[in-house]
């Protein structure tokens, strides 16, 4: 048996996927972007007092921040993405529980549910099968 080699780059089958680099690029800035924004503390930002409420401390908003940076980091990579679109589904479950459970308010869960349905559905997606223009081969038995 010979030596395989392995590598990130080695699958043509995702590297011409453009539509999906451009889903999952959106989603990783996104989440990228929501992850910094745990960071800052001071009147410039509601994130400490959003995660005071929680009452877990403020270690769960670095925390958080830190999952939700790792997640849209390893989502944007096709190989790493059923694990970014773990980690991201859930934090925006968890999210979903705090805002009904904690803060009562049902309202803003919505939020964080639609980031869940579109991690969820983008990283589900298969390019393969969504190809515009691509026809099934026919059934020749059919057609005669």
């Amino acid at each position: 048996m010979g030596a395989r080699q392995f590598s990130l780059l080695s699958s043509d089958s995702w590297r011409s996927d453009a539509g999906g680099w451009v889903l999952r690029g959106g989603v990783a800035v996104f989440f990228v972007l929501a992850g910094l924004e745990k960071f800052p503390t001071g009147s410039t930002t509601e994130w400490p007092a959003i995660f005071a409420q929680i009452g877990l401390g403020q270690w769960f908003r670095y925390f958080t921040g830190v999952v939700e940076m790792v997640g849209g980091i390893l989502y944007l990579l096709p190989p790493t993405c059923p694990i970014g679109a773990a980690l991201l589904g859930c934090t925006m479950l968890g999210a979903m529980i705090v805002h009904i459970v904690v803060r009562h308010s049902v309202g803003a869960s919505l939020i964080p549910a639609l980031l869940l349905v579109a991690v969820v559905t983008i990283a589900s997606r298969r390019p393969e099968t969504i190809a515009l223009g691509s026809r099934r081969p026919r059934d020749r038995r059919r057609a005669e």
